[in-house]
């Protein structure tokens, strides 16, 4: 599972605490046909309850939370290791903060809730207990704050953190570590402390020269920086073209690439496909879809090379009933 799985959606669940009154409104306009004023009815009721509002703000504060995280996941340039050194330094201990001190934080959350239920004239009620159903949420409770508090926000918080610790645990850092193999994260550090870091991928990985090779291999862009500047923000895939002669460093960049937050781009080619293959291109062959989506997809280097102009040139010296240079 990516490590993204729990986090990715965060963007789209911290705009709907901003759309919810407008999704109230169309759901309580009832169309003619009885079919869909029965579903409009059923969405109306469900959204118009006191612990779904709960949830909606819960969910929406702590996804404004992981956003930069997301964003840097699915950046092209991330560092896997830095994401997993600040989940570990900061985010999971300002959670647990949140967790020690939960009546405090949820009692702002609460603030939105009740201004919310004015907003729509909804009461706020303890759902009715039941003792005998030991299935359901049985609090005893004076106020619906203390309810709302311990049988949503403070499982909510538990499963949240359980879920960093597990997909940022101790023993995913080495994988991540990897990524140090970058030439630009490579060369900010010292050599030596780059053997230490080579050494412990080998323990773990056991790929056979792997230490030898990565020293050359930083040697061979510690000379290369000298006479051309290396981009940063290059995703490491772009540098396996330089591993012709460094077979354990390819081996080893392979597998960080098949790290769940690394596929980012793998999963815009699907994208891409939707924009290239429409419903005018779908008898064209598979070679020449996969070199029209390979365009789309770089278009930046494309754009930097001017190999738009070339391949229109290319095409021009053939002849074609399609006149591609114009004079």
């Amino acid at each position: 599972m990516s490590y993204r799985t729990s986090i990715a959606s965060s963007e789209s669940k911290a705009s709907i605490n901003f759309q919810y009154p407008i999704a109230i409104k169309l759901a309580t306009n009832y169309d003619t046909n009885s079919a869909t004023r029965t579903k409009a009815y059923q969405l109306s009721c469900a959204t118009s309850t006191i612990g779904f509002i709960v949830c909606l703000k819960i969910i929406a504060k702590y996804s404004k939370i992981l956003e930069p995280i997301v964003n840097k996941l699915q950046a092209v340039d991330t560092n896997l290791h830095t994401v997993h050194q600040h989940i570990h330094l900061n985010l999971l201990e300002i959670l647990k903060k949140h967790r020690s001190m939960s009546e405090e934080n949820f009692s702002l959350i609460f603030n939105d809730v009740r201004n919310c239920a004015i907003q729509f004239n909804l009461d706020i009620q303890i759902p009715r207990v039941v003792s005998k159903q030991t299935h359901r949420q049985n609090i005893v409770t004076s106020t619906p704050d203390e309810y709302f508090r311990i049988s949503i926000y403070i499982p909510y918080i538990d499963s949240l953190i359980q879920s960093l610790e597990i997909r940022f645990s101790p023993i995913n850092e080495i994988a991540f570590k990897l990524g140090f193999l970058h030439p630009s994260t490579m060369l900010k550090m010292t050599k030596i402390n780059f053997i230490d870091i080579l050494k412990e991928l080998d323990n773990h990985y056991q790929i056979e020269n792997l230490v030898e090779e990565g020293q050359t291999w930083y040697d061979y862009w510690e000379m290369m920086i000298e006479s051309s500047s290396i981009n940063e923000k290059e995703n490491i895939s772009f540098f396996l073209k330089d591993c012709e002669f460094y077979p354990t460093v390819k081996k080893s960049i392979i597998i960080y690439m098949t790290i769940p937050p690394t596929t980012c781009s793998t999963e815009r080619t699907f994208s891409t496909l939707r924009r290239v293959k429409t419903w005018l291109r779908s008898t064209m062959c598979e070679n020449r879809l996969s070199e029209l989506c390979m365009l789309s997809l770089h278009r930046k280097k494309i754009e930097e090379l001017h190999l738009a102009e070339k391949v229109v040139d290319e095409f021009g010296k053939n002849k074609r009933k399609l006149q591609f240079v114009f004079n």
